[in-house]
């Protein structure tokens, strides 16, 4: 099973499709419960493995290790990690936003990358395989 952060946006929907058009299972991330449910439900149309939709604010780092038991539940193992989480809005250069709106910007593309991929590298090695 492969974890897509980010999986409702374009690129990381982009990335779910093609990897389950192949044949893998994929959870989707993102931040709405309706959109993560809906993306696997479009994502499932066609293909072997239903996805599964879980909500979840990467930015916020106290929530990942949830998330990952989430996907881990659904899907038994995690063999593979796509970070595509990021924050939609005003594009402004640096300097010329406030620090709190540069802050949310680095926590959403930045630091929970590093933060997934903490949580995720236990994991992914540990993981069972599905009997």
């Amino acid at each position: 099973m492969v974890s897509i952060a980010g999986a409702t946006g374009y690129l990381g929907l982009t990335s779910a499709h093609g990897l389950a058009t192949h044949g893998a299972a994929v959870a989707v991330t993102g931040l709405d419960d309706e959109a993560c449910s809906g993306t696997a439900m479009r994502l499932f149309r066609g293909t072997e493995k239903m996805p599964s939709g879980i909500a979840c604010d990467v930015s916020e780092r106290g929530r990942i290790a949830a998330l990952v038991d989430q996907a881990l539940q659904h899907n038994g193992r995690i063999d593979a990690l796509v970070c595509d989480a990021g924050i939609r809005g005003a594009v402004v250069p640096p300097g010329e936003g406030t620090d709190d709106a540069w802050f949310r910007v680095m926590q959403a593309s930045l630091h929970s990358v590093a933060w997934m991929h903490g949580v995720m590298r236990g994991r992914i090695a540990t993981s069972a395989p599905r009997s």
